[in-house]
């Protein structure tokens, strides 16, 4: 539960003219569940005060402080404006240095600037300046005040520049062209704004169609396939479970069947349906309480099957606290939420409990799991996780000025190092064995050339017909190497890959609704696919004659190899019949030794039993090689 209470002052000009502003907002958060004694006192406050206000209006300072749980957080903003009285271009904001403040932990403050052309418009922005993560965004203008050019430059990249033309009224942005000159054209209809045609760089065109109310009724597509849909009011019938329906839309793609959306007065959801593989359709039901939360949801169903619903509940406060979902044999599971304070504790159907506790920032900085497992999460003054417990067991992590993480002291990996450019791409990585990685990217941020232990490897884009904007070729180490084409549509028409020495190719080819339909792979196997009269894949086969062929040559290898084990297993069987006559002559003759000396002498009686453990462990041996002669 929270309570907000608000102070305003008035700032006076030349005792003329007086503005009332908000001077300082105390909001107070309460634990819904604390006891009596503790229920008037606040779990967190925030309070923000705003100060050093000019004869303009503008806010000087900013302070946002956040109290709770013994801990203290603060954000710090001060601004510095300009205004220019001559050409009275007011209020245009200079430099903005955020300070943010936690305890146990060092401030950190950004800065960001900013430059305005002579009519006012921004000129450039540039996010932590006179760092070696600065980066600069400068913006040109038309005579309609719209922006046309955008540059980005900074430490570690090479400028890029987007460009936008709009029509010759100034309305409507009909062209962008991108760093590498990439270009997309639309155009729009004039009354409604609504675009009409988009055609990409490499040429393929969408249109859109729409309804009297502006609402978009089709889409039509470079392959000519479709998306219609279709708004209707709902006509009432007896069907209890579509009570509340005001209007369906119907939404018709090419190759597919229909998808229904039903919606209440309200414009919520309360019913989907679809075809499923089979041609039975499929539902699904939503419904509400009073207050406007989902309170059933069914699992999909047939139409002619029962409906089974995951049922919500929720507190005085809107929380959720509850859950019953569908269990075995007709059996439910709940699962319930709890709340106390900064922490929440989840159990499972099963009796097993997690609890999630969070600061007052909403950071999460425990969690305990059953068996008494646990880990705590530690950040510094602006949220950045810097340190993890699991167990008794630390990682550490460091960012720098941007915000990316670039040391990370792991038991298990050891420490890593990480560098970045202006725009927080990653350039450089080293691992515990200081073994360094690098990055390179191309003008719209793609990666094109990775360097690491195993070697180099390089990714080329654009340079294929209908390619514009997506991978050419894929090198790797090792002489891997990935070579795509595309057909007119822009689709994957060839795949070849060189890898070892050898060198595979893959084609595809596709229906009239831009669905794979037959893949050639190496060695000429084709598999094509086979898709029901709703949409779905309902096989994959091959040509019978080739099936044939290629089952025909195998199995005869496979018989060769049979046949070849068999003729071995054959001789190794004869030679251990061999054996097995002779240890059976040697216990027969060992067995009537032993007999004789036992017969003959008292004195040799051990030496007689000796030899006659010799003839049981002969004949055991005997058996033994005899079960192994069956198995060949």
């Amino acid at each position: 539960m929270n309570e907000q209470i608000n102070t305003y002052r008035d700032k006076s000009h030349y005792n003329k003219v007086h503005s009332p502003y908000l001077h300082r907002s105390k909001e107070r958060s309460y634990d819904f569940n604390a006891s009596d004694a503790s229920s008037n006192s606040p779990l967190i406050t925030v309070v923000t005060s705003q100060s050093n206000i000019d004869n303009y209006g503008n806010v000087g300072t900013i302070r946002i402080s956040t109290t709770g749980n013994n801990k203290i957080f603060s954000k710090v903003t001060k601004n510095t404006y300009s205004n220019d009285t001559t050409n009275w271009h007011l209020g245009r904001l200079s430099k903005a240095k955020v300070t943010h403040n936690a305890a146990n932990t060092p401030s950190i403050t950004r800065t960001s600037s900013f430059t305005y052309n002579s009519d006012g418009l921004l000129k450039s922005e540039t996010i932590a300046p006179n760092t070696n993560k600065s980066l600069t965004t400068t913006y040109e203008y038309d005579s309609f005040g719209n922006k046309t050019k955008s540059t980005v430059t900074g430490s570690g990249i090479v400028s890029r520049s987007t460009i936008v033309e709009y029509s010759t009224d100034g309305k409507f942005p009909v062209k962008t062209t991108n760093a590498l000159g990439h270009s997309e054209t639309k155009t729009f209809d004039t009354k409604t704004g609504n675009v009409l045609t988009l055609t990409g760089p490499n040429g393929l065109t969408t249109t859109w169609e729409y309804d009297a109310l502006g609402r978009q009724a089709k889409e039509t597509r470079a392959d000519g396939t479709t998306t219609t849909t279709n708004y209707e009011w709902w006509k009432t019938d007896a069907n209890q479970s579509d009570a509340g329906i005001v209007y369906k839309v119907t939404t018709t793609t090419s190759g597919s069947s229909p998808k229904v959306t039903y919606f209440d007065a309200f414009n919520r959801k309360t019913k989907e349906q679809h075809t499923g593989f089979d041609g039975r359709k499929i539902i699904s039901d939503i419904h509400y309480d009073d207050l406007g939360r989902v309170k059933q949801a069914s699992l999909p169903y047939f139409e002619d099957e029962q409906r089974y619903f995951v049922t919500t509940e929720y507190d005085a406060i809107g929380r959720l606290i509850s859950t019953t979902k569908p269990a075995d044999e007709g059996k439910t599971a709940t699962s319930s939420t709890s709340y106390n304070g900064l922490s929440t504790t989840i159990t499972n159907a099963l009796g097993h409990k997690k609890t999630t506790t969070k600061n007052i920032i909403g950071k999460v900085i425990r969690i305990d799991e059953p068996k008494g497992a646990w880990l705590t999460h530690h950040y510094d003054s602006i949220g950045n996780l810097i340190k993890t417990v699991v167990g008794g067991v630390t990682t550490t992590m460091e960012y720098d000025i941007r915000g990316n993480k670039t040391k990370m002291n792991d038991p298990d990996m050891g420490t890593w190092t990480y560098s970045y450019n202006a725009l927080g791409k990653l350039v450089s990585q080293t691992d515990a064995k200081g073994q360094t990685s690098t990055m390179v990217y191309d003008k719209l941020g793609r990666m094109t050339q990775r360097t690491e232990a195993e070697g180099t490897s390089t990714w080329t884009y654009d340079t294929k017909s209908k390619g514009i904007g997506k991978p050419a070729v894929i090198t790797g180490p090792n002489g891997y190497k990935k070579e795509l084409s595309y057909d007119a549509l822009g689709r994957v028409s060839s795949s070849t890959l060189t890898a070892n020495g050898e060198t595979f190719t893959t084609t595809n080819t596709y229906d009239s609704y831009s669905r794979l339909s037959v893949q050639t792979r190496p060695q000429n196997f084709k598999v094509e696919n086979v898709y029901n009269q709703y949409g779905y894949l309902m096989a994959k086969r091959a040509p019978k004659a080739q099936i044939t062929d290629y089952d025909r040559e195998y199995l005869s290898k496979l018989l060769e190899q049979s046949t070849a084990n068999a003729r071995k297993a054959t001789e190794q069987a004869n030679k251990l019949e061999i054996k097995i006559s002779k240890y059976n002559a040697y216990s027969e003759y060992y067995t009537k030794l032993a007999t004789k000396l036992l017969e003959g002498s008292g004195l040799l009686n051990e030496d007689a039993q000796k030899l006659r453990d010799n003839a049981t462990l002969l004949d055991e041996l005997s058996n033994k090689i005899r079960t192994k002669s069956t198995i060949f």
